[in-house]
């Protein structure tokens, strides 16, 4: 019995401290909060955009939430994009607060259909619509007066969001023929070879001339120089501007090269690159040389860009991730 008395003097006071915790907060009592902190741009590439959302629930109560749910409505200027949910599975503390993450994939595909119907709006409301549900053991509430066993908490934030759709194209693509000079006085055979091979892959008409490898032109170190603009646009009404461009360029399958374009110039709502650069003759194999033989190719490009939207208040620098494909003809 001693041992009885003792936990009911401890468990009183605690109680009572609840109680008085909350009387003195006033009436009604006092309701959890909610907020978004800060919305990233955690990924760009030419599909969509990632969002993560920064945000914190708020307990007001001296006991601790031991669960709590998020589910709220994503729009764009009232069209619905998706629906975000999340568990707090660590609940929220006493007189506490609990920060949680969410994400959100945003396909252009979707966000296109809502600007055609704002034409010329560089920024639209973004709008996140729910709840925010938190849920006490009825053990928990019943000691608290007034404490339901379920509280929730109306979410409703508006962020600004940029009309972009960013693209990227190959345009002016250009292969031009090695000088022979040098080839011709350290090795006049072979320089011949390279000549006939170069007449054949370059000029119309008549056959592939195959892998330059096999014909052994590795041994005169010959490069053929390859120029083309990329060009980087916004096929949405924000203003874009793009930075530094990291590239790796592939044609037919054949990675050509790579490199760094920082030389951009700014055309009307469109940023090019003007890209120089050579490959190797000995590096042309026989699928290759069918495509330069005639002119037509698949080409793919990789690669990141850096870029800004003035109309953003928070003008920092956005990487923009892409991997563009297609058919290439000059």
């Amino acid at each position: 019995m001693r041992k009885f008395r003792h936990c009911l003097i401890l468990l009183v006071p605690v109680l009572l401290a609840r109680c008085t915790a909350l009387q003195e907060m006033g009436s009604p009592i006092p309701r959890p909060g909610f907020e978004i902190r800060r919305v990233e741009f955690l990924g760009l590439d030419l599909s969509g955009v990632t969002l993560r959302w920064h945000a914190a629930v708020r307990n007001p109560y001296p006991v601790a939430v031991p669960r709590a749910a998020f589910d709220a409505g994503l729009g764009l200027e009232g069209t619905h994009l998706m629906q975000l949910q999340s568990e707090l599975g660590e609940g929220v503390p006493a007189n506490g607060e609990t920060e949680f993450t969410v994400d959100s994939r945003l396909p252009f595909d979707a966000l296109v259909a809502v600007y055609e119907g704002l034409p010329g709006d560089e920024l639209l409301d973004l709008e996140l619509k729910g709840v925010v549900d938190l849920y006490f053991p009825e053990t928990q509430a019943s000691s608290v007066p007034g404490l339901p066993e379920k509280f929730s908490v109306d979410v409703a934030v508006s962020e600004q969001f940029p009309a972009i759709s960013p693209a990227i194209e190959v345009r002016n693509f250009r292969l031009e023929r090695p000088s022979l000079g040098s080839a011709l006085q350290v090795a006049p055979l072979l320089a011949g070879v390279a000549d006939r091979y170069l007449n054949s892959l370059l000029e119309p008409g008549g056959f592939s001339p195959g892998s330059a490898a096999t014909l052994g032109l590795g041994a005169l170190n010959l490069n053929l120089d390859t120029s083309f603009d990329l060009v980087l646009k916004n096929e949405a009404a924000a203003r874009v501007l793009f930075e530094s461009v990291d590239y790796s360029f592939f044609l037919s399958g054949h990675r050509l090269f790579e490199g760094t374009g920082t030389d951009i110039q700014q055309l009307g709502s469109e940023s090019v690159v003007t890209v120089r650069s050579s490959f190797p003759l000995a590096s042309i194999t026989a699928a290759l040389a069918n495509a330069i033989k005639n002119r037509s190719a698949n080409f793919r490009v990789t690669g990141q860009s850096g870029l800004t939207i003035p109309a953003l208040s928070d003008d920092s620098p956005l990487r923009l991730s892409f991997d563009e494909s297609g058919p290439l003809s000059w």
